[in-house]
């Protein structure tokens, strides 16, 4: 959208009304795409945004090894504490090679479901019950000059345990006490959700980083909808309650006919007094159940046999649908498409990159994001007060600035699809909108 040529019209009448028009039926442009205010948002997300494991709720910080020996460097002198590997969380299992593997890595000890053990005298599992196990990488007594030493124990723990490690401190006694969790990547310590370093782009629905898997970013998913699929209930099917599955389509036809036959139903019975299972069976298919099939020939003759499970109208549909290049068919078979919209958070696993991914509506309505006017004292705060945010510099207060003058500029525009005109004030005068 184009700037205004002035900044200022004294002498008007308050009786402007701003009413959006768009030329554009495209479901992924939304006022947040045009005005470019979704752009700042993504860029604000991605600068200052915690990430958060959706879990545990403790933040996805990836801490190098210098921090986190200075970490352990700022506890009390003369602190005692073991530096551990974890290896193994909440898993079933005997481990005796995995075990025997340590010792003959150089390995001493190992902490088995909070006991430690000499790994000579470790004890044997049970199978059939989750164990935890953690090598004992170092025996540490706080001192200033055991930065060395922390240094090479924090790095072995790391690529023993998948960038993982942890301290435990330990009394006079060594019965262990609190547990400090490190992690050199982005990720939960005690799950291993994990991120990719935080982009704009994981925040938009318009790019398979940030998009819904389930409805590609379009707060809805599409499906054949029985009711309009079965448009006629009180026909049968060979009088058509299924278009395209009566007698003027042998091919489909000739399946329901063996399907008929195999489930002992008449296929000249009205639909609905059909019963609920064999209902179920023709729309959404039989499952694992094979049916024997006798196909036809071109000139009308049975010949072939073929014993293989029933697809169902339904995910033939489904499957033609995505899978033809005809226009012509697609737009027949898209008169059965429903959109059905989603209101679940969804997100990747850690295999995948873990993407945040947010799905609750359409994209208008996908981001329950603070209004503008919140997110202009969000930036004027973080200005005036200095807060610090991850990767923060120069060019990323320019960001903040530009972002604030966009949503102020635009503030004073309403915007709410809702077709509400409210009056506002937009440089000291009431403006209708």
């Amino acid at each position: 959208m184009e700037k205004p040529e002035v900044d200022l019209i004294e002498g008007l009448s308050p009786a402007i009304s701003i009413e959006q028009k768009s030329s554009s039926h495209n479901p992924r442009s939304t006022v947040g795409t045009v005005t470019e205010i979704y752009d700042y948002l993504r860029l604000l997300y991605a600068r200052v945004g915690d990430p958060r494991c959706p879990d545990h709720g403790v933040s996805l910080t990836a801490t190098a090894v210098s921090e986190m020996v200075d970490r352990v460097l700022a506890l009390p002198e003369n602190t005692r504490l073991l530096l551990l590997a974890p290896i193994i969380r909440d898993r079933k299992g005997e481990y005796q090679q995995m075990l025997s593997g340590l010792r003959s890595q150089g390995f001493v000890r190992v902490r088995i479901d909070g006991t430690v053990y000499e790994l000579d005298e470790a004890p044997a599992l049970d199978k059939k019950k989750k164990h935890s196990i953690d090598v004992v990488i170092d025996r540490v007594v706080v001192h200033s000059d055991s930065a060395q030493r922390l240094a090479e124990s924090f790095e072995t723990a790391l690529a023993l345990a998948n960038d993982i490690a942890v301290i435990q401190l330990v009394d006079q006694q060594g019965v262990g006490g609190e547990e400090l969790l490190f992690s050199a990547r982005y990720a939960c310590p005690h799950c291993g959700y994990s991120l990719d370093e935080l982009e704009p782009r994981m925040f938009s629905f318009n790019n398979p980083a940030g998009a819904c898997p389930t409805c590609d970013g379009l707060g809805a998913r599409q499906f054949f909808d029985p009711d309009r699929v079965v448009h006629d209930s009180s026909l049968s099917l060979a009088a058509g309650a299924i278009a395209g599955w009566d007698r003027r389509n042998a091919f489909y036809f000739n399946l329901l006919n063996f399907l008929a036959e195999h489930y002992g139903f008449d296929i000249e019975k009205p639909f609905d007094q059909l019963p609920a299972n064999v209902r179920d069976t023709i729309l959404n298919g039989s499952g694992s159940e094979r049916i024997e099939f006798k196909y036809l020939r071109s000139h009308g003759r049975r010949s072939r046999r073929r014993t293989h499970s029933f697809e169902g109208v339904l995910p033939n549909m489904q499957r033609r649908y995505h899978e033809s290049e005809s226009p012509t068919l697609r737009e027949d078979l898209g008169r059965y498409l429903t959109n059905q919209p989603l209101r679940i958070l969804f997100r990747q696993s850690p295999s995948d990159g873990g993407a945040p991914r947010i799905c609750s509506g359409a994209p208008d309505q996908q981001h329950h994001y603070p209004s503008g006017r919140r997110v202009i004292v969000f930036f004027y705060d973080r200005q005036s007060v200095g807060t610090p945010c991850r990767n923060c510099d120069t060019h990323h207060q320019r960001n903040q600035r530009s972002a604030a003058l966009s949503l102020q500029r635009w503030t004073g525009i309403p915007l709410s699809r809702s077709g509400n005109r409210k009056p506002v004030r937009w440089r000291g005068k009431s403006v209708s909108g």
